[in-house]
């Protein structure tokens, strides 16, 4: 996924995906999605091995997934695998200068 403007996105940091029913699922607060733009950039805050990796999802696709709750708060279980990997438009544009410069 390529993001435009990021500045203009929402960012959610979440302390860690959670292993559930089989699967890695990523608990997404329900108010916090429903009330975002677009795009939203996933912040892993806790989880070492995602650091550096950057995730994103869009807000129409957050919703499509059951609600459940984290005890406290009603949360989009969001699998893992439905988050995507982005860079921005500018880093795309310099990785293409750069391979077809030489």
């Amino acid at each position: 996924m390529t993001i435009k403007d990021p500045h203009l996105t929402t960012r959610m940091e979440i302390w860690t995906p959670k292993y559930s029913e089989g699967e890695w699922i990523v608990l997404m607060h329900k108010s916090k999605v429903d009330h975002a733009t677009g795009t939203i950039i996933v912040d892993f805050t806790k989880a070492k091995h995602l650091a550096g990796q950057r995730h994103a999802i869009r807000k129409s696709e957050a919703q499509k997934y059951p609600v459940g709750s984290n005890g406290k708060a009603p949360m989009y279980r969001v699998p893992y695998s439905a988050l995507e990997s982005w860079d921005s438009a500018r880093e795309v544009a310099e990785t293409a200068k750069s391979i077809f410069s030489n």
